[in-house]
């Protein structure tokens, strides 16, 4: 898609690294992705993965889609509200909600989802003395099922019944509604899984509205979203498309309430959503030999790229300058980044051509990419996108030294402290 010269003369405007947006790419995973679910069911809608990646061109772009926001943090609540979605079009949920967040929320009337007991006492303090009209709640479901041998965290267990509590002390506020359910879990991100949690969610559904049904079915996120061969050939198991999660999920919804008046199926897909929306471009910096094997310093991080480390590498695409042979390496190379931390590697036992001046291109890396890129060492990259003239739009850029400075408190000359120093 790129050519040497285009993202040379990208890189050498930013310092050497950048993330390139795909809205386009982005666009059709979200219409592909509802299309599926609402063949089967279609009273579906998503929402927006804001933790996943909070980057305002893509939450407009999300907003415009009809797509929830779904936020966790007052932060991520207010960058919504910065954008201009309504507070109704917003789904707060998270296990840790401030006073003032929650305060925030059910004055604008958004979809709280309630994590706790301690979350819900706070909720109906808030809520005392109120004439304004019935805040609609929504629980967030444990589901108290094991995930590859793993439990969650996340939400009220109906077995030792926290959740069937809180569904009582909402229906007894005089200023509250039981609107509907939630869950979330990323351990198991198979089609069956998935079947698993629908099928919970309802049985939950019937126990908790014995004599109607919930406005709303909220399975959180999780799913796979598409990837090139180069990233299946490494996983140890056969990432579900969209249509298989549609085909495990949606008729489990449509069997019990119809296709028509059931509750609102929404579905959280972060990763399926922005994982292939994002690029990363860095120059290959410094190439050396070392004992045992040949190292190829880059002006990019792996702290960029992976929130969790792990062994997989990811897609990449190696851009050569104009004139370079297609000469072979005797020796597999490490791509490393610029930090001066050891496990900071790209890429492992890379077996292709690679030399100083070189572009890499990697790809599927807009999930918990961009939202965690640290300031460290130096300051996070910026995200562009291409336009049709072949121009680079900024969407994120990148912070100088002084603006990063001016985030902290300091006085030249300032003594150190030492308090507390022996």
């Amino acid at each position: 898609m790129y050519t040497w010269d285009e993202l040379n003369s990208l890189l050498d405007s930013v310092g050497g690294a950048a993330f390139i947006g795909r809205l386009d790419i982005y666009r059709g995973n979200v219409q592909r992705f509802l299309g599926a679910f609402r063949g089967h069911y279609p009273n579906t809608n998503l929402g927006h993965s804001y933790k996943t990646n909070y980057l305002p061109a893509l939450c407009v772009e999300a907003d415009r889609l009809g797509l929830y926001a779904e936020v966790v943090s007052g932060m991520e609540y207010q960058i919504a509200r910065t954008l201009g979605v309504p507070h109704e079009r917003i789904i707060f949920n998270g296990p840790v909600k401030t006073r003032d967040e929650l305060d925030v929320a059910l004055s604008g009337g958004a979809m709280l989802n309630i994590d706790s007991l301690d979350e819900l006492e706070v909720v109906a303090d808030l809520l005392s003395g109120r004439a304004a009209p019935p805040a609609e709640l929504g629980l967030r479901c444990n589901l108290d099922m094991q995930w590859q041998g793993k439990t969650s965290r996340f939400g009220l267990s109906a077995s030792n019944g926290d959740l069937q509590e809180a569904a009582r002390r909402i229906r007894q506020l005089p200023h509250a509604r039981l609107a509907g359910l939630h869950c979330h879990s990323s351990f198991d991100r198979s089609a069956e899984a998935y079947a698993d949690r629908a099928q919970a969610m309802v049985r939950i559904a019937d126990d908790l509205f014995p004599e109607g049904r919930p406005g709303y079915l909220d399975l959180g996120g999780g799913f796979c979203g598409n990837m090139p061969p180069a990233l299946l050939e490494q996983l140890s198991f056969d990432p579900p498309g969209f249509e298989q999660y549609a085909a495990a999920v949606a008729p489990i919804l449509a069997a019990r309430y119809g296709t028509q008046g059931g509750p609102q199926l929404i579905l959280e897909p972060g990763v399926g959503m922005v994982a292939d929306a994002l690029q990363y471009a860095c120059r290959v910096e410094v190439v050396k030999q070392l004992p045992g094997r040949r190292v190829a310093a880059t002006a990019g991080s792996v702290s960029h790229l992976k929130i969790v480390p792990n062994a997989i590498n990811l897609p990449m695409e190696v851009l050569r300058p104009p004139g370079r042979g297609g000469e072979e390496d005797a020796e597999a190379t490490d791509v490393t980044g610029f930090t001066c931390l050891e496990h900071d590697v790209i890429f492992r036992d890379c077996r292709r051509p690679i030399a100083r001046g070189d572009i890499l291109v990697f790809s599927n890396v807009g999930a918990y990419s961009l939202v965690t890129a640290p300031p460290f060492i130096r300051t996070a990259p910026p995200v562009v996108v291409r336009e049709r003239d072949g121009r680079w739009q900024t969407l994120m850029r990148k912070l100088s030294v002084e603006e990063f400075m001016g985030q902290f408190t300091w006085e030249r000359g300032q003594a150190p402290c030492t308090e507390g120093v022996e």
